[in-house]
């Protein structure tokens, strides 16, 4: 992988023997970026996660009005939780990510071109982008919590239809995904096993079915 040679080039090889700083590859991706000399002190590991903050923010950047919340590198060794912010946070469980994968995560606001007159969206829209594709084992767990400003308090039959979606770029609308709610934090919760934007919806359509969890 491009990325990865990149990181070997920064981090790993150092100054030849007779004193000549390695060639460097050829032929690079647009979003390569010339590494510096480390600083004294610096950790291989921090040098990483600059260049790898970077690459997703740019990505994330992209798309219009969105704001970078962070990233992580992962090879999947342990559990790992990423909060983005005090209504989001992603659960990665412990998979063998070889080589590592680099997670990204922004927020957009504005939600008002994103509804339509049936789906109200009751928290900020967060995209998930990894650095290259990935369809894990262990499928990741994303939970939202409602943004008060956007639906003050809810009733126990408004928060049965509230639901995860997540927005599909080519036909330009919300899909269904669902979501487990967990009432002593207010949060719902649902599985993914692939990467887009999500949001917490509220849909007066939804006809509540017990028998199915976490639909």
């Amino acid at each position: 992988y491009a990325f990865e040679d990149a990181m070997l080039v920064s981090i790993v090889k150092k100054k030849q023997g007779n004193g000549e700083e390695p060639e460097k590859p050829e032929d690079k991706e647009q979003w390569y970026i010339t590494p510096d000399e480390p600083s004294k002190g610096t950790s291989a590991y921090s040098i990483v996660s600059a260049r790898l903050s970077k690459i997703l923010n740019d990505i994330i950047k992209r798309e219009k009005g969105y704001k970078f919340l962070r990233s992580e590198e992962t090879t999947g060794t342990y559990d790992t939780t990423l909060i983005g912010d005090d209504n989001m946070q992603l659960f990665i469980p412990a998979q063998d990510f070889q080589p590592s994968i680099g997670v990204g995560i922004g927020r957009i606001d504005d939600v008002t071109e994103f509804e339509n007159d049936s789906i109200q969206i009751c928290s900020s829209i967060y995209e998930i982008v990894l650095d290259r594709p990935v369809i894990p084992d262990k499928p990741f767990t994303l939970t939202l919590k409602p943004d008060k400003s956007k639906v003050g308090e809810l009733s126990p039959e408004q928060i049965s239809k509230l639901k995860i979606y997540w927005y599909n770029d080519i036909l330009k609308r919300w899909e269904y995904l669902g979501g487990q709610y967990n009432s002593k934090t207010g949060t719902i919760s649902v599985e993914l096993t692939h990467f887009s934007k999500y949001a917490l919806l509220y849909n007066e359509k939804i006809i509540k079915m017990e028998d199915i969890r976490g639909r």
